[in-house]
């Protein structure tokens, strides 16, 4: 019997496919990738599952090489916020203040599609490196993402390159310029559109402020991450794991060398039987 002359069996084998061919638009799968097939039912639960149920599924997301949890519908900038990692967002993250920028190395097909907003602030070199603005883009989709921030990169560059800062520096800011017109224009229809609150502006901004002085607060206290214990020195000296040198060196210190033999001048020498008044 074959396939095509029992359709209980191909309605069967249909609903066992439909994961891999109904939803590779939302999960960004290949529709003829079947390969790993015990890693696909994370993927077949979000084809599946609600809305409401795929704004509470759990993934991995890496920032600045530390690894984090976070849901499904998430702000960028809300996930590195709320794990005090180094990200800027002077605006508190109203999209205003580009310096939330982040890097994507891995995950792209995760994120929301670049929106106008976006597109309005990022200039096409930028956007061909893979770099996001946090603020302005979504966790779309499951999976395993991996993020550099920008303010982390210039930090890295400093201390390892110090060398290419100044080139770096004018490239972000020629790829600025170039978007400069976009930017305002796009920032001055959301003010006249009133999609930009000054009030709600100006307390995410002191919020903003606050985060940052109290993240400052914290790294000078215990580092990034307050789980690792930052690394103490400790000054090492010659014969300190040998007690038994060490015995003899102090008591060589602290023996009393007769008077003659003192490399002293001999106005300075007193005679051990001189009378003291």
């Amino acid at each position: 019997m074959t396939m095509s002359q029992s359709p209980d069996i191909g309605a069967h084998v249909s609903t066992l496919m439909k994961p891999f061919l109904a939803c590779p638009a939302k999960t960004g799968q290949k529709k003829t990738d079947l390969r790993n097939f015990h890693k696909a039912t994370r993927v077949i639960d979000y084809c599946y599952s609600s809305e409401s149920e795929q704004k509470n599924i759990i993934m991995k997301i890496n920032i600045n090489n530390r690894s984090y949890e976070a849901v499904v519908g998430e702000r960028l900038i809300d996930v590195a916020r709320k794990n005090h990692t180094h990200i800027g967002y002077f605006c508190g993250g109203n999209g205003l203040c580009q310096t939330c920028y982040v890097r994507v190395n891995k995950g792209m097909d995760l994120l929301s599609p670049l929106s106008d907003r976006e597109k309005a602030l990022l200039s096409d070199t930028l956007i061909k490196e893979g770099t996001r603005v946090a603020c302005l883009t979504t966790l779309d989709k499951p999976g395993t993402l991996e993020l550099l921030t920008t303010v982390e990169e210039v930090k890295r560059m400093v201390e390892s390159r110090p060398q290419d800062i100044v080139a770096y520096q004018a490239k972000m800011g020629w790829e600025a310029l170039i978007k400069f017109p976009d930017t305002v224009t796009m920032q001055a229809r959301r003010f006249a559109e009133g999609k930009l609150d000054t009030w709600e502006l100006v307390t995410d901004v002191i919020t903003a402020i606050g985060d940052a002085i109290a993240l400052t607060v914290r790294t000078l206290q215990h580092g990034w991450d307050p789980s690792e214990p930052g690394k103490t020195f400790k000054r090492q000296y010659a014969h300190e794991h040998n007690l038994e040198q060490n015995a003899i060196e102090q008591a060589s210190l602290t023996k009393k060398e007769p008077a003659e033999k003192q490399n002293l001048p001999e106005a300075l020498r007193i005679d051990q039987k001189a009378p003291v008044n």
